[in-house]
């Protein structure tokens, strides 16, 4: 594991306005780097993040629009914006959409058509996450922290959000002010413990450890393995330091300083919402999705520019190394209902950035009534011959570019590959 660092950034000062990001804008301190190494595309990442917007995105706010249809109103307002082959839907009410895609286009890819083959809020987060329809199964990134972050002090960093863990829920690190202050010292205003008790804790849980392993139980390793980490987590107690009530800067700023310190492999984080704005826009569609997308769109924006400003584990910088994913569990219905809302709908897009991915592109289609079309898992090209996207398609896609082989957790399934295509 490297040792301890300050998170440093390349290219000079940052120009975010601290007022609204004092704690990523405290990531960025000055100083620029020389003779760095830039991640090549197809060289594969290093660390997964996905960006989760819990309740159903309208895809065609952003990423599938379907300007002139008769039948998918989109933003009335919004005009066909490009660069190069990237391709979205713009309104200067969603500056910061324009701002992703403007500032890491070129590292940046939109998935469309991704069937999540279902409707339902619960069912659609578990297959888009696992690739399997069984809250049992592990989500993609436990099974990325099973397969390659097993030594890290934080395999599966949750920082707000869905996870499934499977049988491998001692790689998940739920991490909040509680556990912070705990690893710390500082306990929680009403807790009232004697902190004497920690060496008889310790060799308590050793006891047990020792007995667990001797009945042979096959869950003794992964018990042993956490006893571990426990004590590998606590010197970075100050990197853990949360507010009482963090919010989506803590949460980034915490997740970056994790993945520039090699403590962690996957990192969920759920992207924030105003006020009274809601994903699952049954009513009143246009007014939810602006201020969604608008609101997700400017926290990741901030999210990208520190990564792509912040020096790597190997030379270039977190971007290069971090595979970051901007996912919703389904998409939202083509045709507007009685209260101008759109209804669930099984089909959703996934923009990809960063992680050596070939960038600048639009992959994978849907067809004018808003469904899923065919295509080549390895171009991502439509095709009539081609496979419907699925999430475990995806996923193996995404394990395989890990150098992790997907056969040992999505076997059978042929992995989606176009982003490195």
């Amino acid at each position: 594991m490297s040792s301890r660092r300050h998170p440093r950034v390349l290219g000079g000062s940052h120009h975010l306005a601290l007022s609204r990001r004092t704690l990523l804008g405290s990531l960025l301190a000055a100083g620029a780097l020389g003779g760095t190494r830039a991640r090549a595309a197809g060289e594969g990442p290093k660390f997964l993040l996905i960006w989760w917007n819990k309740g159903g995105w309208d895809t065609t706010y952003a990423f599938d629009p379907h300007f002139g249809s008769d039948i998918i109103p989109g933003d009335p307002d919004a005009t066909l914006a490009s660069a190069g082959d990237l391709s979205w839907a713009s309104n200067p009410t969603r500056p910061s959409v324009d701002r992703v895609f403007t500032s890491h286009g070129s590292r940046a890819c939109i998935v469309n058509g991704l069937n999540v083959g279902s409707i339902g809020h619960d069912s659609c987060t578990i297959l888009a996450l696992t690739g399997q329809r069984t809250a049992a199964a592990p989500d993609i990134g436990a099974m990325l922290s099973h397969a390659t972050g097993r030594d890290q002090a934080l395999p599966y960093l949750n920082l707000g959000g869905p996870r499934f863990t499977g049988d491998f829920g001692a790689m998940l690190a739920p991490v909040n002010h509680i556990l912070g202050g705990t690893l710390a010292g500082d306990l929680p205003r009403a807790a009232s413990v004697d902190t004497s008790s920690e060496a008889l804790v310790d060799r308590y849980l050793s006891t047990v450890s020792t007995r667990v392993a001797a009945s042979g139980d096959a869950r003794a390793g992964a018990y042993r393995d956490a006893l571990d980490r426990r004590q590998r987590i606590s010197p970075y107690a100050s990197v853990l330091s949360l507010s009482e009530a963090p919010d989506t800067n803590e949460y980034t700023a915490l997740a970056v300083r994790a993945l520039q310190d090699d403590l962690t492999r996957a990192v969920v984080i759920q992207a924030p919402l105003p006020n009274m704005v809601n994903w699952d826009s049954h009513v009143d569609n246009a007014y939810h999705q602006d201020a969604a997308f608008e609101a997700s769109f400017s926290s990741l924006a901030d999210l990208l520019d520190t990564l792509h400003r912040t020096e790597g584990t190997e030379g270039g910088t977190l971007l290069d190394e971090t595979l970051v994913l901007a996912m919703s569990e389904m998409g939202r219905a083509p045709a507007l209902n009685a209260g101008n809302g759109k209804d669930h709908w099984p089909y959703t897009s996934v923009l990809a950035v960063g992680g050596g991915i070939s960038g600048g592109r639009v992959v994978g289609a849907t067809d004018a009534t808003q469904v899923s079309e065919p295509l080549d898992l390895s171009s991502g090209v439509p095709s009539s011959t081609g496979t419907v996207l699925t999430p475990a398609h995806f996923m193996a896609g995404v394990l395989e570019a890990f150098a992790v082989d997907p056969e040992a957790y999505l076997p059978g399934i042929t992995p989606f590959r176009a982003l490195w295509g």
